[in-house]
Order: structure tokens, then sequence, then C-alpha cells
């Protein structure tokens, strides 16, 4: 497993140290907001209602000394209202005066100490203040009326009280101007205060909350970190211990249980680990051991498997074809037509299993080294999970293809060579015994008809030899052509009555119920397949026995039957019956005088014309061997075939 890179990460304690402090700092900030904001107004109202109250007992003096001593510019009036502002610490600004009209009598910011320190003022002439229906507006309202201002850099209020003489005549009307700054100030001093003791009960009860996590969360979890990090190295024993009785234990429990199970897998899956490596060697062994090439491919047709025996039949190593595509490798022929990989190695992605092609006479071109071979291709349904498109097994069968080249090669020549001389025996037979036969007693008769018998089935046996060349050979040809087959039929009939009768057996031919058309068929040839299916019948059918040859129209074909009543044919020599020099043990075999060509030949042919060829038989009761031979079609001028 790769390793992987650690992230930069922020630790839990300190996330817990800053997400605890944002907490406290938030909470403290509502709370001093809350606080603030409540002494604020209380400490407003409790300063107004003083300020009210002092100003009610300020104002008799004020107006009095005003009309004594203002107009005079005596010290007294002066010394009055700097005494008045002194005592409310600072609380009252401003003091003025107006008249009934509105008109500034008289502003404390006129206050000044002369040489002699002595508070001193300015008459005012009289200026517009307020307009004289205002300010009796703010007087009947309330008495004092407040007026609120917040056009300086503190709140400012105004209190309006009016100034009534002996006879409750309103002379003039004073106004005292408000300054909250002393209770900012008080405020401001007690939030420091607070934000010190805020800021060690913030460290101090971080500090215990802090110390309450890692004992009762950030330890467990570091344990589990602990933990995974052994199970990421592989060690699986090693279980977790935690005693926390909450979620963190639960989880704790649930990794131990991963573990386990994780350790259980791992086990299995060493031990399939181990069961499959020696599989994979038994099967390595086995591929080299064998005498067949064994070639696999992928879905790409790379080759993946490439065994010593395939190494021999190509001349190639396995280390240089593994990963190549097969046709880089292999070049595959038939009758010298080339056979392409969608041919031999199909790739099919659906669950088929088993053979998809098979091949037996198979030319393969390797490197420098050519062979022939019998190639199967086989698929498994579990191709694409395994990724393996195509086995291929190739067995060589060079030396037998070269060994029977020599054995057709020798019956050829011996078949040629034979030929001659037999004809000659036969023809000076012929000519004697029909020159000279009259003069012979019936034993010299006898002995010249045997020579002569056995002169003919020699001859017979060369043809047949020559025959079975031709054919493997493939240049056994046939030249089809339309053929009138039911008579062809009736005259192969009549040619075998004679030998038939010599046995005392009944050779009869069924005309066909309707017309039948006429075939496409080589007329020598095929004529020999008929009479050598009779001379079977004939020659293993007892006396007595029975022998009826028919023809039918079959499936765009003409279809014909020779039926006997001999002693039939097993089972078991059924599959082998149309291979060259087979002949049937038991009773048929003691009968036979064949040389096991005659069927062999018969098949070749008839296939050769597109027709079929085949047989039912049952022990004890005879054979029906049947074949067919395909409809002339319009075109009367058909190409040669060759077997």
């Amino acid at each position: 497993m790769p390793n992987l890179p650690t992230p930069h990460r922020l630790g839990l304690r300190l996330k817990f140290t800053i997400l605890i402090t944002i907490l406290l700092v938030a909470v403290f900030a509502l709370q001093s907001y809350l606080l603030f904001t409540n002494n604020l107004n209380d400490s407003r109202v409790s300063l107004t209602n003083e300020v009210k109250t002092y100003t009610a007992l300020s104002t008799l003096p004020i107006g009095t000394s005003f009309d004594q001593y203002y107009e005079q510019g005596h010290f007294r009036f002066g010394e009055i209202v700097q005494s008045i502002l002194d005592s409310s610490n600072k609380t009252i600004t401003n003091l003025s005066v107006f008249n009934t009209n509105g008109d500034l009598l008289f502003d404390s910011k006129q206050l000044y100490r002369d040489e002699r320190d002595n508070v001193a003022y300015s008459p005012t002439k009289p200026q517009i203040g307020f307009a004289k229906n205002e300010l009796l507006t703010y007087i009947q309202r309330i008495d004092p009326t407040q007026i609120n201002s917040t056009k300086q850099k503190n709140e400012i209020t105004t209190i309006i009280y009016p100034f009534l003489d002996s006879y409750n005549k309103h002379q003039y009307s004073i106004t005292y101007t408000i300054s909250y700054e002393r209770i900012y100030k008080n405020l401001y001093s007690d939030i420091q205060d607070r934000l010190v003791i805020a800021i060690i009960s913030i460290i101090m009860a971080s500090v215990l909350i802090i110390f309450f996590v890692n004992i009762s969360t950030l330890k467990p979890i570091k344990q589990l970190a602990q933990g995974a990090q052994w199970i990421e190295g592989g060690v699986l024993d090693h279980p977790i211990t935690l005693n926390t009785n909450d979620e963190i234990e639960d989880l704790a429990f649930s990794v131990n249980r991963m573990a386990q199970t994780l350790l259980t897998s791992q086990k299995i899956l060493l031990s399939d680990k181990n069961i499959i490596s020696a599989e994979r060697n038994k099967l390595a062994v086995a591929l080299a051991s064998i005498a067949d090439g064994v070639i696999g491919v992928d879905m790409e047709r790379r080759i993946v498997i490439f065994n010593r025996a395939a190494e021999e039949m190509t001349g190639y190593n396995s280390e240089e074809v593994l990963n190549k595509k097969i046709e880089e490798v292999l070049i595959l022929s038939e009758k010298e037509n080339p056979v392409t990989p969608d041919i031999y190695c199909p790739i099919r992605v659906d669950a088929f299993e088993g053979v998809v092609y098979n091949n037996d006479d198979i030319k393969l071109k390797g490197n420098n080294k050519e062979s022939v071979v019998n190639i199967t291709s086989g698929k498994i349904k579990e191709a694409l999970e395994v990724n393996l498109g195509c086995l291929l097994t190739l067995h060589d069968v060079t030396k037998e293809k070269q060994l029977e080249e020599m054995k057709l090669d020798f019956v050829s020549m011996a078949a040629h060579e034979l030929r001659t001389p037999l004809t000659s025996i036969r023809g000076y037979l012929s000519v004697y015994l029909e020159d000279y036969g009259k003069g012979l007693n019936e034993e010299q008769k006898m002995f010249l008809n045997r020579m002569y018998i056995s002169t003919q089935q020699l001859v017979s046996l060369v043809e047949n030899l020559l025959g079975v060349s031709k054919i493997e050979r493939g240049v056994f040809k046939v030249d089809p052509g339309p053929l009138d087959w039911v008579k062809s039929v009736r005259q192969i009939v009549a040619d075998f009555k004679n030998r038939a009768d010599e046995k005392k057996i009944s050779l009869n031919f069924i005309e066909p119920t309707q017309k039948l058309p006429m075939v496409k068929a080589d007329g020598l040839r095929i004529n020999e397949v008929l009479s050598n299916l009779l001379s079977n019948a004939i020659a293993y059918t007892e006396s007595g026995g029975k022998v009826d040859v028919w023809s039918e129209l079959g499936d765009n074909s003409v279809v014909t039957h020779v039926k006997d009543t001999g002693h039939g044919i097993p089972k078991e020599a059924m599959p082998k019956l149309f291979t060259k020099f087979f002949r049937v043990w038991g009773k048929l075999e003691m009968g036979s005088k064949g040389t096991g060509l005659g069927l062999y030949i018969s098949k070749s042919i008839v296939e050769a014309h597109g027709g079929k060829i085949w047989v039912v038989s049952e022990l004890g009761k005879g054979s029906t061997f049947s074949f067919s031979l395909p409809i002339n079609p319009t075109n009367p001028n058909p190409a040669p075939k060759t077997v």
C-alpha cells in the first residue's frame, strides 16, 4: 500500500481551545453589552432625576440674584452661578437665562476670572434663543421640561425650569445643560475591571474544560488513532482498551471487531493464496510436461500463455512472444488459404463455455519453422473476469503427415506398378478362355475361371488403392452434370441380377411412385457408389435373403436406398464404418473378402457431389444404406469438383 502524505491540520486541543475561547468571549460580550445598556439607561435616568431635584432648588436663588445683581455686573451673581456649576461635579455644563419672549439674557459661557480672581461676566444684550410659543410649550408640558439632544460628542439633555417671583409671576426661564460624560467614564472604568476579570475567568475555564475534554475525549480518540495506525501497519491482534462508558468505547469495540474480522479474512486469503500458488505451480508443471502446444490469449488476443511444446512447434521462446498479438507470431493456413485469428481464435463476451474452433489439418508457420497441427480453440465462461479470451491446443502431426505421404507414395507407386501386369494377365486370360475354352475340360475351365476372378479382384483392389491415393492427395476429381438417375439405378440393378441369382437372393428395384427430377452427378463415379453398396449387400446377405433398391424425392435432393436382410452391423462399428481399411468383426468379417476401402471411397464421392451418405442397421435384421444427390439446377455446365 503506498504511503499517503500526512495532511496539514490543526490539533483537536487547539480546535477545542479556539472554540471554547470564542464561545466564552461571545457570552462575555453579550453579557457586557446587556449590562452596559441597562446600567447606562439606569444611570442616565438617575442622573437626570438628580439634576431635576438640584435645579428645582437652584432656580430660585439664580432668578433672585439675576434680578438683584446682573444688570449692575455685581460679582455676587457670577459667584452664585459658578458655585452651582462647581457643585454639580461637572454634570451641569452650561446654565442660561431666557425671558418670557424666549430671548437669551445670560449664558454661563460669559463667566471668567478677572485680575483679582473674581468671577466676572459681561452683560449680554437680549438674543433670540427660543420662539415665545415654543418656550411656553416646553414649560407647560412638564415642570421641569427635558429636551434630549445628540449633537454633542456625548449625549446632552437640556432642562428648562421657569422662575416665578413672589407674586407667582413668570419672569424668566432657567436652562440647565446636562452632560453624561461622567456616566460613560464610570461605565468604561467598570468595563475595564470586568474585562480583566473576564479574561482571567476565560483562561481558567478554558484550562479546566480542555483538561476535562482531554481526559474524557481527546485521549481516547488518540488511542483510537494509534489503534487505527496499528491496523494500517498490519498489526491486527492488538486490541484497543478503553473504559469511557460512552460512544467512544463503543467505537473502540467496533474497531476491535473489525480488526478481528480482517485478521480472519487475512488468514483465509493467505490460505487461498497458498492454494492458488500451488495450483498455479501444478498447472505450470503440467503445461511444461504435456506434448501438445498450449497458447492462451487475452481479450485483445495478446499471448499470455506459451508452454514449452508451443516453443518447439513455432521456434519462438516464450519471452519473445508474451504480450504480443497472436497474428504477429503465428501464421495459419488451410489448403493454402489463410486462417485469420477471427476464425481460429474468436473473442466472445457471452457466458459460452466449450470449443469454439476445431481443425485437424492446419499448416502452422512460425519462426523459420513450419509444421502441420491439429488445432482446438476453447473458451471458459469466466473469460472476462480472468481476461482469457481463448485457449489454443496444438497437436503436432507433422511426422504423421509425412509418414502418411510416404505411405500414399508407396501405395500409389505399387498400384501403378501392379496395374499394368494385372491388366495384361486379365487380358490374356480373357482371350485364352474365349479362344481355347471349348477344348478344355471342366477342371481346366474351373482353374482358369478362378484365376480370372482373382485377377479381377486384384485389379479392383489396385483401382481402390489408386482411388484412395487420389482422395488423400486431393486430386480425386468428379465432373457432375445432368443425369437420369432412375435409369442408371435400374441398369445397375439389372447388372447385379446374375450375381444375386447365383446366391439365390431376391434383388428388386422398386420403381418410384412419381417422376423424379434429374440429378447433378458424375455418372461414372456415382455408379461406382451404387455398385459398391449392391456388392456389399449381396455379399453380406445369406441365401434366400432379399435386397431392395429404390429412390425417392428428398429435400432438394434425390435419396437412394439399398436395403438388405443380412446380419446387420453392431452399434460399436457404426462410427468407424466409413473410415479407411475398417472391416466389421464377427460374422461379417468372416464372410467378407473386401479391403475396407469401398465405403470410404463411396463416402468421399458422395460428399464431393454435395450429398450425404448414412446407414441404419439393426443386428440380426439387416441394414439400409442411403445416400443423397443434389437435384440438377438450371445451369447445365457446372465446374468440375476435386475431393
